[in-house]
């Protein structure tokens, strides 16, 4: 999953839509994916964050959409 995460922050023009006023933010009260939402919250906290960040909560998102990826294995 790190590496995952690293190759989508990496990403410019999807960082770009989601921290964008008129993408994502402005987009979001339309939609109601969580795991958009989840990986929002996680691209902020990465942005202002200088330690390690947590992806737990975008996880937990997928997870509920594919139980596949539900627990800790690898």
């Amino acid at each position: 999953m790190n590496s995952v995460l690293q190759c989508i922050f990496a990403t410019g023009p999807l960082v770009e839509y989601f921290m964008d006023k008129n993408g994502f933010r402005e987009e979001s009260t339309i939609r109601k994916s969580t795991i958009s939402s989840s990986y929002f919250s996680l691209l902020k906290e990465g942005i202002r964050s200088n330690n390690y960040i947590t992806p737990k909560d975008l996880k937990n998102s997928v997870s509920r959409v594919a139980s596949r990826f539900s627990g800790y294995g690898q």
